[in-house]
């Protein structure tokens, strides 16, 4: 090779993500496909999730643009720290947060004595989030309410989408379907060829077909805080959630912008 042509290494030249990756375990004497390896190079939060409730949508108004945004309101119900995972004893750092309440007799015998052993009531919904380290780590007990959230911050919010049931190729995946006419029998929303001939004589992985539509966890990114009324329990985000109303949404701070890149 000719020595104009030849590459030479720089650590401008890698991507900001696999930079991060060689200098992690580099600076930890870690192997790069460990499972310890592999959970210091994961984006961890500094601080747990919260988990809310979809309440519904309205709009503001905005008076530095003089238009009405449209705001999804979510509330607090009693979310409170229900346990914790240490790193030493479990592996890894985190946070089990709960939210609503259920009564005693209707809850298993296994989390009646997880919730006793912590002090705390028990509650209708459980979830577990991942932190960066056992410095990050609330106290069980501690209550969560809307002043968790600041006015301005930018978050990420995941939800279980609306169930749509079975649905063809047309609604499920915006196919054009089959002619109108011209001969066209029984073939209209049909999805049409799904398959080779003899090679390779069978139906590629991935072919969009029909089934059953909605019902997956979306996350929406970088939503914005627009407002917090700890009167009311509840924070407006901008813009629109996934899900129905009353359904359970799990809120945390934007990793985007936890790990966004300086910039020059």
């Amino acid at each position: 090779m000719l020595p104009f042509l030849r590459p030479s290494f720089s650590p401008f030249s890698l991507s900001h993500g696999l930079f991060r990756t060689l200098t992690t375990c580099a600076a930890s004497k870690l192997p790069l496909d460990t499972p310890e390896a592999v959970h210091k190079r994961r984006l961890l939060r500094t601080r747990p999730g919260a988990i809310l409730f979809k309440k519904g949508m309205t709009s503001v108004w905005d008076e530095s643009t003089h238009q009405q945004v449209p705001v999804t309101v979510l509330q607090f119900d009693r979310v409170q720290v229900v346990g914790l995972k240490t790193e030493k004893r479990d592996g890894y750092s985190a946070v089990q947060m709960g939210a609503g309440l259920r009564l005693p007799h209707n809850v298993s015998r296994a989390l009646q004595g997880h919730f006793s052993a912590n002090g705390v009531y028990p509650k209708r919904y459980v979830k577990e989030f991942q932190v960066k380290d056992d410095s990050c780590l609330p106290k069980v007990g501690t209550v969560l309410t809307p002043e968790y959230f600041q006015v301005g911050q930018h978050v990420d919010v995941k939800a279980l989408t609306k169930g749509k049931g079975t649905a063809g190729v047309m609604k499920r995946w915006g196919l054009s379907g089959g002619n109108d006419s011209h001969g066209a029998s029984k073939s209209h929303r049909s999805a049409g060829g799904t398959g080779q001939a003899k090679i390779p004589a069978r139906v590629l992985p991935g072919k969009k077909m029909s089934g059953h539509m909605g019902h997956q966890f979306r996350t929406v990114q970088n939503m914005l805080v627009w407002a917090v009324h700890p009167e009311h329990d509840c924070i407006l985000v901008k813009g629109a959630v996934p899900g129905p109303v009353e359904g359970v949404v799990y809120v945390s701070d934007s990793i985007i912008q936890l790990y966004k890149r300086p910039s020059a």
